[in-house]
């Protein structure tokens, strides 16, 4: 299977997906994923978090957080999502997976803000390690 990707900000391989959920429902919504091979799992990040309106209140919280290269993060698990990418030929290639985390970070001042939400969402070894 080949999938449609491209290089983008700091040379990271990124690949133009759809990502759904059954609780919150939404459907086929655009997300770049980074290709994370030092993630043991899938992340959405901040900004795509915000761009689907997600209340992390109604979203199971990870006790401890999740740790990384930039330290920890408070986290959430996002249950029964479905990552749709875009073959060289159609159908699409559909991953469904029980959960993925959505990360969000305490910040304080506008810098902080402007580089977390440079952080891409990353697609990580729960998925990777299938091909």
């Amino acid at each position: 299977m080949r999938v449609r990707g491209q290089y983008g900000r700091f040379g990271l391989a990124y690949i133009e997906c759809q990502i759904s959920s059954q609780n919150p429902h939404f459907v086929n919504v655009p997300i770049a994923l980074a290709l994370d091979t030092g993630s043991s799992r899938t992340m959405m990040l901040d900004k795509d978090a915000s761009a689907l309106n997600l209340n992390y209140k109604k979203l199971t919280k990870v006790e401890g957080g999740v740790g990384g290269v930039g330290g920890r993060s408070e986290a959430c698990q996002l249950c029964g999502v479905t990552i749709a990418f875009s073959n060289s030929q159609p159908p699409n290639h559909i991953e469904a997976l029980d959960k993925i985390c959505v990360l969000r970070h305490v910040v304080r001042t506008e810098k902080q803000r402007i580089n977390v939400d440079s952080i891409p969402s990353v697609l990580g070894l729960d998925v990777l390690k299938k091909f």
